[in-house]
């Protein structure tokens, strides 16, 4: 069974690896322009930016791409009672259908 806390692993991952390349290039340019205040960027260093990102972004897609295939594939969602994913099974969906805004639950 896939842990209840996995959907949540991979975007914090994106937004902190995104967050730290940001802040990382914001300094670099503050410290290139001897600008304390605020970083000015050229075309060039966009350009450039621009292609590291786009490199970053391709190998963290092949990654969760790669991660995706290891994880188990989604049996069934398991709804369970008293708005507790731990209480007594209340009925069984396939992963495709649509689960009902409220329902408590998880997939297995």
């Amino acid at each position: 069974m896939l842990p209840r806390s996995a959907c949540i692993f991979l975007p914090v991952v994106l937004a902190v690896a995104t967050a730290a390349a940001t802040a990382a290039d914001a300094t670099d340019a503050t410290a290139a322009s001897g600008n304390d205040e605020q970083p000015e960027y050229s075309r060039q260093a966009l350009m450039l930016r621009l292609r590291r990102l786009e490199a970053e972004n391709a190998a963290l897609l092949a990654e969760v791409e790669g991660l995706s295939r290891a994880l188990p594939v989604c049996q069934a969602f398991v709804q369970t009672g008293g708005c507790d994913p731990d209480g007594p099974e209340e009925l069984r969906r396939k992963c495709d259908e649509a689960i009902d805004a409220g329902a408590s639950g998880y997939c297995e």
